[in-house]
C-alpha cells in the first residue's frame, strides 16, 4: 500500500505553486502518490503543473463548490494509507518529513509543528502539545499541512463539511478527535510552512471565521458554549496565541 497521499488544491495560484511542488518533488521518501484538484484555474496556474505531471498522479481541472469540496475531492481518489492536505502556498518544511513520519508508529493521526510566515514577512513557530487536551481543541486550531490523517478514519467518520465555508477543518479535527477518540502521536518537529495569506487568515473573513468557529464549538462543546465561561468568552477580545517560538531551522522546538 502507498504510505502517503499528498492532496493539493489550487485556484489561480501560478504565483505560490511553484514552492509548494518542489518541496513535495524533493521528498528523500518517494513512497507517496500526489493528487492535485484545481478549481479551473486561467492564471498560468496550469502551466506550473504542467512542469511537474511527470510526478502528479492524478490532476483534476474543473469547477468545485469551494476549498472543502476540492479537499473531498482529493480524498476520495485517495489510495494511501495517512493523507496529507498541502495546498498550494503551503510546503513541506524539507526533503526528509516524509523519511520522518514514515517511521512514526501507526496510529489514527501524526503530527507536527507549524512554521508560519505572515504577510509582512515575520516569521514564528506554532507548536503543538503533545496531549491534546478538550480544551485545547476547544480554542486552537490544528494544522492540516502538518498532520497526516488515517485514510480510513473519513470511512468511518464522515468528509469535511461543505456547509462550512472557513471553519471545515476545525470541524473534522475537533469530531475526530473529541468526539470519536482517535490515537494521535506528536512529532516535535516543524513539518510544514504555512503562509498566513490563505481564506481563513483574511481579515475580510474574520467575522465569517469568528461565526463558523462559534458554530462549531456549539455543535461539539454545548457544555462550554451555554455556560458562565463560555458567555464570558462571546463578550471577551480574542487572546494573543501565546504557544509560539522564535524559528531557527535546524532546531526542533516544543512546548
Amino acid at each position: 500500500m502507498t504510505r502517503f497521499s499528498i492532496i493539493t488544491v489550487c485556484l489561480n495560484e501560478a504565483e505560490t505553486i511553484r514552492g509548494t511542488c518542489e518541496s513535495i518533488c524533493s521528498q528523500s521518501f518517494q513512497g507517496f502518490e500526489w493528487i492535485v484538484i484545481d478549481g479551473c484555474s486561467t492564471d498560468g496556474t496550469l502551466d506550473v503543473l504542467s512542469e511537474y505531471e511527470h510526478r502528479i498522479d492524478h490532476l483534476i481541472s474543473e469547477a468545485d463548490a469551494g476549498l472543502y469540496d476540492a479537499m473531498n475531492k482529493g480524498l476520495r481518489l485517495a489510495k494511501g494509507k495517512y493523507l496529507l492536505f498541502l495546498n498550494a502556498g503551503d510546503s513541506l518544511v524539507g526533503a526528509q518529513v516524509l523519511d520522518v513520519v514514515s517511521k512514526v508508529p501507526d496510529v489514527d493521526l501524526i503530527y507536527g509543528d507549524l512554521c508560519c510566515i505572515s504577510e509582512d514577512n515575520a516569521t514564528f513557530v506554532k507548536v503543538f502539545p503533545d496531549v491534546l487536551s478538550k480544551y485545547y481543541l476547544l480554542k486552537q486550531m490544528m494544522p492540516h499541512q502538518a498532520s497526516f490523517i488515517r485514510r480510513t478514519l473519513f470511512d468511518k467518520y464522515g468528509d469535511y463539511d461543505t456547509s462550512l465555508k472557513i471553519a471545515a477543518d476545525y470541524d473534522l479535527f475537533v469530531r475526530f478527535l473529541y468526539i470519536h477518540r482517535i490515537s494521535y502521536i506528536h512529532v516535535p518537529q516543524t513539518l510544514a510552512v504555512f503562509v498566513t495569506d490563505g481564506l481563513s487568515s483574511r481579515a475580510d473573513q474574520r467575522e465569517l471565521r469568528k461565526n463558523e468557529n462559534h458554530l462549531v464549538r456549539k455543535k461539539y462543546f454545548p457544555w462550554f458554549v451555554y455556560g458562565l465561561k463560555g458567555l464570558k468568552m462571546q463578550f471577551r477580545q480574542p487572546c494573543k496565541v501565546n504557544n509560539v517560538q522564535t524559528y531557527n531551522p535546524n532546531k526542533s522546538v516544543r512546548i
